[in-house]
């Protein structure tokens, strides 16, 4: 047990840092290539990337003799709703990136979980007692992050916090439509919609010749194989051998990963107030995630018996 756990922690740390070094490979993206290029070619490689590991996934189930979990209806019709929520949510995320510092930015995004409670109210579910006191926290660590005196919250702070919210619906529709799917398809199918449903903005905005796409190649490669076929991956390994709350918890330190990641790779500094501010909201983030619904945070152990590997993930 003690070998499970310690496995498990060292999986969601990766995912953790995987994620948390995606704001700066998307910061570096901002600065090379249009946000609408980026989010198209990230979701084309985490696509074939993904249909790679979901391949591989089911032939060593099945030749273990395990039974799998198709498409399904769930998968498709969840899958293609999240997705539109997806696209967006990054999309409006990488242009916020243009004028948002990466270790900030992973910290504004990270509110998902403080809000998620907030959106759940729209499908009938109470927000306990627990969540009340994060939106409260969460409120004032992004005030001591975003309002420097006069100037107000900036255009692109705004939209990652837009951000943060689109991700709080997407997770709202994961609730009504992920139950009984696997996971990591129910992923592929929103992956691939972001892909489709992105290729209009692209054509209207023009199609980036391949000298921009190559001088982006490795941000690309990043986020769309390493932060998404790999993280998903090793987030499952991790979630089925530790339990919620310590999930809950390391899964939170993606945001102080892109606090650390700003700060070494792209030199980013922040004052002692902004500081203050991403303590705060990451103590909003760790006590919210403690009240999330529990298919968002821990392995379905009855799902295994019947299907195999199936988890509900909190971040697509």
């Amino acid at each position: 047990m003690r070998k499970q756990s310690v496995l498990g922690t060292s999986a969601l740390l990766i995912t953790s840092l995987i994620w948390g070094f995606a704001f700066v490979a998307q910061r570096f993206g901002a600065e090379r290539l249009d946000g609408y290029s980026f989010c198209e070619m990230r979701y084309v490689i985490a696509t074939v990337s993904l249909a790679i590991v979901i391949a591989v996934s089911d032939g060593i189930a099945k030749a273990k003799g395990r039974k799998t979990v198709g498409f399904n209806r769930n998968t498709i019709v969840g899958g293609v709703i999240c997705g539109v929520c997806l696209m967006f949510s990054t999309l409006i995320q990488q242009i916020g990136l243009e004028q948002v510092d990466a270790g900030k930015a992973g910290f504004i995004t990270a509110l998902y979980i403080v809000i998620v409670p907030v959106m759940s109210v729209l499908i009938g579910r109470k927000t306990p007692v627990l969540n009340r006191f994060a939106i409260v926290v969460a409120i004032a660590g992004f005030w001591l992050m975003c309002i420097n005196g006069n100037t107000g919250i900036s255009e692109g702070e705004l939209l990652v916090l837009l951000c943060s919210v689109m991700f709080s619906l997407q997770i709202v529709f994961i609730d009504l439509f992920a139950e009984g799917c696997d996971s990591l398809k129910f992923n592929l199918v929103q992956f691939a919609t972001c892909a489709v449903t992105c290729l209009p903005f692209v054509a209207v905005n023009g199609f980036p010749d391949g000298k921009d796409i190559g001088g982006c190649i490795l941000p690309l490669l990043y986020v769309g194989v390493l932060s998404s076929a790999v993280a998903y991956t090793t987030q499952i390994m991790g979630q089925k051998r530790v339990s919620p709350s310590t999930s809950t918890l390391i899964m939170s330190l993606e945001a102080v990963f892109s606090l650390i990641g700003g700060a070494l790779v792209l030199h980013e500094s922040n004052t002692a107030k902004e500081l203050c501010g991403c303590m705060l909201v990451f103590v909003a983030v760790f006590v919210a995630g403690q009240e999330i619904p529990r298919k968002f945070l821990s392995f379905d152990r009855n799902a295994d018996k019947r299907f195999g590997d199936n988890i509900k993930v909190v971040k697509a």
